[in-house]
């Protein structure tokens, strides 16, 4: 029940957050085109929760780790606006699996509290064991409704004769492993013999006899010790019923000495302990407790309450750390944008270099070119011919600073740090050596750095190959489990048969 309301205040805690804040913040979200993030539609609801609860302003000035590595993929006029989203599209994810946990938790609790009606329940099959199912019943007498609950045994189902015969002889064939409890077969039996009453997983009853009940007991414990090199053979005879038949079976066993080690000492006091707790209240029947043992021969026992957990707290358990695992692999999500940025300005480094000294060789200044390659992009990209690219987008910002009077040298000197990889930091520091020395010399530094950006670009493409040959090992290891598995399944069906 406390699962029940605790997940219901979750979610209904969410709702009014998100009901509350869905209209705010659309300008700034709109400013920045907020259908690049998976979560938008939650984007409110987490910069609300972030600034107005958790007051999360101090956090977001004193991250200078993470505003570096968002400069390198976002204008700097844009960089506080982003932060604060980067920060609410992690709550964002923490909101959704909390959320999601919660409604799980919530359902299973109100299928647990609720149930279903029904009348009739299977019976299992007579291989199976007898069940308990816990049932409610709810008497109702006009307006009056009474609810009381039930634990009721489901008795298995019946073979027919020729299946009993059957199972009477599986039985008494395998039998003897059963028997043989810790020893390591019935020729050396130094530990007490596991003589069931029944048949594991069955209602096979039986009886035993003994021929010499001085050296085993009718529970198969041993009765005494046997001295150095001496050996004893005792035989059991076994007589399996079941539903009104019968089957002998006759089992020779060989008693040899025993020395125990402490782990065998181990063993034996937890036999004892496995026997004694079938029935823990023999000699206590008077008592309102129930006291356990603390030594069994001179094996110290201490005991310790296991808790038992419900499924649905499991679930909101998970939830919550799923969510900060989400919260925290959202900061690595920024270095995969970055690394995958480096790369596509990387694959774009040639063909810029090659149009610029195309254009320079047709007479143009560096300025001149630079203007060129952005108005033929802007064109190509408004007719939705080509999608967007780093460079060019960091090329469109370079233009517009020296179109706003900022000096050409500083706007090239800030266009290489802005895309933040050697490079084009070598490309930038060829663009200003231009406006100092003139067309000539640039154009062969242009030539030899075309050269090592093709020879980068071939490079990075067989290391993508690679990497992505890689990353299909782990489908192909599923499919040949799943392979594995529809030829073992049928054969594993037909062994049980």
């Amino acid at each position: 029940m406390l699962v029940f309301i605790l997940s219901f205040i979750i979610v209904i805690c969410m709702i009014v957050l998100y009901s509350a804040s869905r209209h705010m913040y659309h300008k700034e979200l709109e400013a920045v085109g907020s259908k690049k993030y998976k979560l938008f539609l939650i984007l409110p609801a987490s910069l609300f929760l972030m600034e107005k609860v958790l007051h999360y302003e101090y956090q977001l000035k004193m991250d200078g780790y993470l505003r570096k590595k968002l400069l390198l993929l976002y204008p700097e006029k844009e960089l506080e606006l982003r932060l604060r989203l980067h920060w609410a599209d992690k709550i964002s994810y923490i909101l959704v699996v909390i959320t999601a946990a919660s409604l799980l938790a919530l359902l299973i609790s109100f299928s647990h509290e609720g149930g279903n009606r029904f009348n009739t329940i299977q019976r299992p099959y007579y291989h199976q064991r007898d069940r308990y199912v816990g049932v409610e019943a709810h008497l109702r007498l006009d307006d009056t409704i009474r609810t009381k609950p039930y634990s009721i045994r489901i008795p298995k189902q019946l073979p027919d004769s020729e299946t009993a015969q059957h199972l009477l002889e599986e039985a008494a064939e395998y039998l003897p492993h059963i028997i043989k409890g810790d020893n390591e077969d019935l020729m050396h039996v130094c530990h007490s013999l596991n003589l069931v009453t029944i048949y594991p997983n069955t209602d096979i009853c039986i009886e035993w006899h003994i021929d010499n009940p001085s050296f085993i007991n009718q529970q198969g414990e041993l009765l005494c010790e046997l001295t150095q090199n001496r050996k004893e053979k005792v035989n059991c005879t076994a007589t399996l019923s079941y539903l009104g038949l019968n089957k002998a079976k006759e089992i020779s066993i060989t008693l040899v000495p025993l020395n125990l080690s402490p782990e065998e000492k181990l063993l034996q006091a937890e036999l004892e302990l496995d026997a004694l707790l079938k029935n823990p209240l023999e000699g206590q029947d008077d008592s309102e407790e129930v006291v356990l043992p603390n030594k069994i021969n001179e094996v110290d026992i201490h005991w310790s309450k296991r808790e038992s957990q419900h499924l649905a707290i499991k679930i909101l358990i998970l939830g919550l750390i799923g969510g900060v695992l989400v919260f925290i692999g959202k900061d690595y999500e920024i270095t995969q944008k970055i690394q995958s940025r480096n790369n596509d300005m990387r694959k774009e480094l040639p063909e810029l270099i090659y149009k610029l000294n195309l254009l320079i060789y047709a007479g143009m200044t560096i300025s001149r070119a630079w203007t060129k390659i952005v108005e033929d992009y802007n064109k190509a990209l408004s007719q939705s011919k080509i999608k967007e690219k780093t460079i060019y987008e960091q090329m469109k910002i370079t233009l517009q600073e020296i179109n706003n009077g900022i000096p050409e040298i500083k706007a090239y000197e800030a266009f290489g740090k802005r895309c933040g990889i050697p490079e084009m930091l070598r490309f930038s520091t060829l663009l200003i050596q231009n406006l100092k020395k003139g067309n000539e010399t640039v154009i062969k530094a242009l030539y030899e750095q075309s050269k090592e950006a093709w020879t980068i670009r071939k490079s990075l493409a067989i290391k993508l190959g690679e990497r992505a040959s890689t990353k299909l090992l782990l489908p192909m290891g599923i499919m040949l489990v799943i392979i594995l598995l529809i030829v073992i399944m049928p054969a594993m069906f037909l062994l049980r048969v």
